[in-house]
């Protein structure tokens, strides 16, 4: 089978003043991030802990995701790494060929049109909370974008202990300058709160917001934002 993200060069996409490097993932990256949302999202965030708790059944799901978007042409995977080791990864969606047309994820087309892009939730998610969540990403997404092309940021993750070493900033740039800006077409992201300001940083705009229920009194609002086009080079 052909891949979207085939095996790479040894000489990395980029390189963070840390150390870390950015890389395409590969199919034996992907089975060694089995536990990365868990060490990203749960440490600090009881909304993550109660909507996808790690254990071997979610765990299993996460891989079954990432190995379909990986497998998925319209997709890039990026992974950051430290040395051999992945500490971060981000996946982006590519527009559509043109204007009102379906990317690769369904988006734009007819209701009925039917991708199976994200497994079906295990009996260890949290349903009714999993399906308010992605149901707001698809509804705001439509709501903020239209039919028009776009990248969209579909996930992006960084474990607790290399946050703040370059990992999110460096897949941001790369993707800015190699495909979204030099394409001047407009990108999409979900936003957690943790994440919100960086990507304001990096030119997105929050146009709407959802608050969920509290979780042991914790309050959890998801953003929803719209980078506009623009023609312009970050440095690494």
């Amino acid at each position: 089978m052909t891949t979207a993200n085939p095996e790479p060069n040894a000489k990395p996409l980029a390189r963070a003043k840390s150390g870390l490097t950015l890389h395409h993932a590969t199919l034996s990256d992907i089975y060694n991030i089995d536990d990365l949302h868990a060490r990203s999202f749960l440490p600090n965030d009881p909304f993550y802990q109660k909507l996808i708790p790690d254990t071997p059944l979610t765990r299993a799901w996460w891989r079954e995701w990432h190995l379909r978007a990986f497998n998925d042409e319209g997709t890039i995977f990026l992974i950051c790494k430290d040395g051999d080791t992945p500490v971060a990864i981000s996946r982006w969606i590519k527009p559509a060929k043109e204007d009102g047309g379906i990317a690769s994820d369904g988006f734009g087309g007819e209701e009925t049109v039917d991708v199976h892009r994200t497994p079906e939730f295990s009996a260890d998610h949290d349903v009714q909370l999993c399906d308010e969540l992605f149901e707001s990403f698809e509804h705001f997404r439509r709501k903020l974008m239209g039919r028009r092309r776009h990248y969209y940021l579909e996930y992006l993750g960084t474990i607790e202990e290399f946050k703040g070493e370059g990992a999110a900033g460096m897949m941001i740039r790369y993707m800015l300058e190699h495909f979204v800006d030099a394409e001047g077409v407009e990108c999409y992201v979900d936003a957690s709160q943790a994440g919100l300001h960086m990507y304001e940083k990096f030119g997105w705009v929050k146009y709407d917001e959802k608050p969920f229920p509290p979780v042991g009194g914790f309050f959890y609002t998801e953003s929803y934002c719209v980078r506009p086009a623009q023609k312009k080079k970050y440095g690494v």
